[in-house]
C-alpha cells in the first residue's frame, strides 16, 4: 500500500509540473514515467501473485502426500490384521479337519480289529498327527511372513509420501521466499524508475527556470 501511495503522489507531482509548464518536454518525461512505473509495478505484482501460487500449491501437494502416507500405513495395517485372523482361520480349520480324520482311522481300525496303541499302527499314527500339525503351524507361519510383508510394504509406502511431503514443503518454502525476492526487487526498480523520472523533471525544470 506504501509502494502504491508514493507512486501517485510522485505520479502527482510530475503530471502537476506537466499542468503547470505545459511544454511537451515535460509531458513527454512525465508519460514515460508513468509507463515505465506501471510497468514495473504490474510486472512485481505478477512475479508475487505466481510465485504465491506456487507456494500455495505446494503446501496443498504437501498436505495431500501427508494425508497418504496415513492412510497408506493404516491401510496396511488392516490388511496385516485381515491376513493374521484369514491364516488363524485356516489354521483353525486344518486342526479340525485333522480330528475329523484322526477320528476316522480310529474308527476304521476298530472296525477291522486292529490293535491302535502299538506296533507299526501306532507309529504311523504319530507320524500322521505330527504331519497334520505341521500343516496347521504352516499355514499360521505363512500368514504371519505375508502379514509382515504387508506392514513392511506399508512403512515403505508411508516413508515415500512423507518424503514426498517434505520435498513439497521445501519447495513452498522456496517459493515464498523467491516471492519475497520479486517483491524486493520489484520496489527497487520501481522507486529506480520514479528517481530517474523525477531527476530528468528536476532538469527540465532546471532549464525553464
Amino acid at each position: 500500500m506504501a509502494l502504491f501511495t508514493s507512486i501517485g503522489a510522485a505520479l502527482g507531482v510530475t503530471i502537476a509540473g506537466s499542468a503547470f509548464w505545459g511544454g511537451m518536454a515535460v509531458v513527454g518525461t512525465t508519460a514515460a514515467t508513468v509507463a515505465a512505473t506501471t510497468a514495473s509495478v504490474i510486472s512485481t505484482a505478477q512475479g508475487v501473485q505466481q510465485q504465491q501460487y506456487n507456494e500455495d500449491l505446494a503446501n496443498a501437494q504437501a498436505e495431500q502426500e501427508t494425508l497418504n502416507a496415513s492412510a497408506a500405513q493404516k491401510r496396511a495395517d488392516q490388511e496385516a490384521i485381515a491376513r493374521t485372523n484369514d491364516a488363524k482361520e485356516q489354521a483353525g480349520l486344518e486342526r479340525e479337519r485333522n480330528l475329523r480324520i484322526k477320528a476316522q482311522m480310529r474308527a476304521s481300525a476298530g472296525m477291522q480289529g486292529m490293535e491302535q496303541s502299538s506296533g507299526s499302527d501306532l507309529l504311523f499314527k504319530i507320524h500322521q498327527a505330527q504331519n497334520m500339525e505341521l500343516n496347521a503351524l504352516e499355514l499360521r507361519r505363512q500368514g504371519q511372513m505375508e502379514s509382515d510383508q504387508i506392514r513392511y510394504q506399508g512403512l515403505l509406502n508411508r516413508f515415500d509420501h512423507t518424503t514426498q511431503a517434505s520435498q513439497y514443503k521445501s519447495q513452498a518454502t522456496m517459493f515464498k521466499m523467491q516471492a519475497g525476492s520479486e517483491l524486493t526487487s520489484g520496489l527497487g526498480n520501481t522507486a529506480s524508475t520514479l528517481a530517474s523520472g523525477a531527476s530528468s523533471f528536476s532538469s527540465i525544470l532546471k532549464t525553464k527556470s
